[in-house]
């Protein structure tokens, strides 16, 4: 007999395949700007090139009408996961609103990316517009992920003991400050795309002086300065809960180690002249930082709906069995 502790901890694997997900549809759109294909389908949105499946379609096509493609999938994926949260949640139960924040982020996701392809801010477009945009869209991606990912968290009754609002607060400004990071890298990355960095280049390369020099080019060096200093904060709050109890102490291990990990491969990326391939993994452990922030403000959070109504969902499974 299938139990409510079993069919929340389906969900919560459901809901962990979906953040996963997501993450690689997030990989997959850099590589579209890394390879320069978001005007792959032209300025048509939804459709492509005018057509719903586009015949003798390029290179460049392929792989924006593959993002569109594995992007629609990640919508129903979420779509899924809201109705099972729904349906096998109790009214009140915190799943519940970041299974609904999700679908809402991933409105504005589809929205954004709609911009982006309507005003043709892709491909080798250098306006301002596209850079706000860009900013806007990698935010907009951690929000996404991380209201999946909570809507795990929400169903994993959490020890009460966990809750301490204090450290709750510290981490939720240390998620701020990594927003700005993250945005921050998102607009170095696409510089780096649009102004590529000839290996072994000088610091005069990497930081041009010229007013003919782009802005893209001139701020180049902000991102790793500002990355520095408030990975010390990230890194602080990270120590402090890797000295506590589990799973306090996990979620903080995880987030000393990715922020350790992300450091050592910015300065790789610089060295390397920003190479398609290390930016991805560099977005890539971006992703995973971010979910070590998420969890530990989950951790620090007051008990759950899940916490309080799994409990006597089991009672009563176990008295009817």
């Amino acid at each position: 007999m299938t139990t409510a502790g079993d069919r929340f901890s389906a969900l919560r694997k459901f809901a962990a395949l979906v953040t996963l997900y997501t993450i690689a549809v997030i990989l997959f759109g850099a590589w579209v700007r890394v390879t320069g294909s978001g005007a792959g389908c032209g300025e048509h949105w939804p459709s492509c090139h005018g057509e719903v499946i586009p015949r003798a379609p390029n290179i460049k096509t392929i792989i924006e009408f593959t993002h569109r493609l594995t992007s629609g999938l990640d919508g129903l994926f979420i779509l899924g996961l809201a109705i099972a949260v729904f349906r096998l949640t109790p009214s009140g139960n915190r799943a519940r609103t970041w299974a609904v924040r999700a679908g809402i982020f991933l409105i504005i996701e589809a929205l954004i990316g709609a911009v982006l392809v309507k005003f043709g801010l892709v491909a080798d477009d250098t306006t301002k517009v596209r850079v706000l945009v860009v900013a806007v869209h990698l935010v907009n991606t951690l929000l996404l992920v991380g209201s999946i990912a909570m809507v795990g968290f929400a169903l994993a009754p959490a020890p009460a003991s966990c809750a301490d609002r204090g450290a709750h607060r510290r981490t939720l400004l240390a998620g701020l400050v990594y927003t700005v990071i993250c945005a921050m890298g998102a607009v170095t990355a696409l510089g780096d795309t649009l102004f590529p960095i000839i290996f072994g280049a000088s610091i005069e390369h990497l930081v041009p002086s010229a007013e003919s020099a782009h802005f893209l080019e001139r701020v180049r060096l902000i991102h790793p300065v500002v990355a520095v200093v408030g990975s010390l904060w990230i890194l602080m709050v990270g120590a402090a809960a890797a000295a506590a109890p589990a799973p306090v102490r996990s979620a903080g291990r995880l987030l000393v180690a990715g922020i350790l990990l992300q450091t050592v491969l910015g300065v790789a990326n610089i060295a390397l002249s920003a190479p398609g391939w290390m930016q991805l993994v560099h977005l890539a452990t971006a992703n995973f930082v971010w979910l070590g922030l998420v969890w530990l403000a989950a951790c620090y959070s007051p008990p759950t709906g899940a916490a309080v109504v799994g409990p006597k969902f089991r009672a009563i499974d176990n008295e009817i069995a």
